[in-house]
């Protein structure tokens, strides 16, 4: 029920980070990782902010790899996300595009609209079967 997504900002800097830190909008959801005893961006998040509570085995089991331009959240919540990024000045502002599906393993629906993206787009199979088209 859940849909935890991962979001990439198209520009990170120190500004953009404490702007959403310090952000009205995301207050509850700091708060929410903070009553569950996580951090919201740990060491080992390599920068990336965590608006949902993960720990470090968490992150590892599902075969993340977060970056400073990540931000993990649940997918309802994108709109608070773009409000807070509205304090940022219009020059330096990123958008928030969506990275990549977390949940993939929970609920059928999700696995069949997974299995129809991955027919569907040859980027995300490119891992699987790998491009002999090169190699002539």
């Amino acid at each position: 029920e859940n849909n935890v997504v991962i979001l990439r900002l198209t520009r990170c800097s120190h500004e953009i980070t404490e702007k959403l830190l310090q952000s009205s909008e995301l207050e509850d959801l700091l708060a929410r990782v903070q009553d569950a005893g996580c951090e919201v961006q740990p060491h080992w998040s390599n920068g990336a902010l965590l608006l949902v509570p993960l720990t470090k085995d968490q992150v590892s089991e599902a075969g993340l790899s977060l970056q400073p331009h990540n931000i993990v959240a649940l997918a309802e919540e994108q709109n608070l996300i773009k409000q807070a990024l509205q304090a940022v000045p219009h020059k330096r502002r990123p958008k928030l595009r969506a990275e990549h599906q977390a949940g993939g393993d929970t609920g059928a629906a999700t696995k069949r609209a997974n299995a129809s993206d991955l027919s569907q787009s040859p980027e995300e199979t490119s891992h699987v079967v790998p491009d002999n088209s090169d190699v002539l």
